[in-house]
């Protein structure tokens, strides 16, 4: 059997901009009820805390800390977004799937279409390159000051990445 591959714990900060993505309160975030069993699955200790993303960011911390890898991470993240959770809820995939890639552009992966955690080439430092390297238009146009009302409005192309339905409506 082969040796099971450690990867590097990340930082605080981008353990948090997970825990915002899908401990959202807002759509597209988990429940509670989706992270309690999440958490029981992967045999991540659950934590007391006021809000549902401090409890995430902070069991899935916790666990970093004592694993002294991120492996537990990306392990939460994979079956979260399993597409078998998204079968009558697409949109909410894709909208997790290019938010948690934001995050984890910040250390050189993101959430392939398998929603599986993936290495990819470059890594970002920016916001900027935050932006380009995860491919969305929509933190781009947030970047830009675009006013939240035409966001709302074209929410659905964005998600699809669809520049010329966005723009023309059509």
């Amino acid at each position: 059997m082969p040796a099971k591959t450690l990867h590097p714990p990340w930082s605080s900060d981008v353990v948090q901009a997970i825990a915002d993505v899908l401990a959202s309160t807002d759509w597209p975030g988990l429940t509670n009820t989706e992270i309690t069993r999440l958490l029981a699955m992967l045999r991540i200790p659950d934590v007391e805390a006021p809000n549902k993303r401090t409890r995430l960011w902070a069991a899935l911390l916790n666990k970093q800390h004592v694993d002294q890898a991120s492996n537990c991470i990306i392990r939460f993240i994979a079956e979260a977004m399993a597409p078998g959770r998204y079968l009558q809820e697409q949109r909410r995939f894709y909208a997790l799937r290019d938010g948690l890639s934001e995050a984890l552009s910040l250390v050189g992966m993101q959430v392939n279409d398998q929603g599986k955690v993936a290495r990819v080439e470059a890594r970002a430092t920016t916001l900027d390159e935050v932006a380009r390297l995860a491919g969305r238009l929509r933190t781009e146009l947030v970047r830009r000051g675009v006013h939240p009302e035409v966001l709302r409005y074209c929410e659905e192309e964005l998600l699809r990445k669809s520049l010329f339905h966005a723009v023309f409506g059509v």
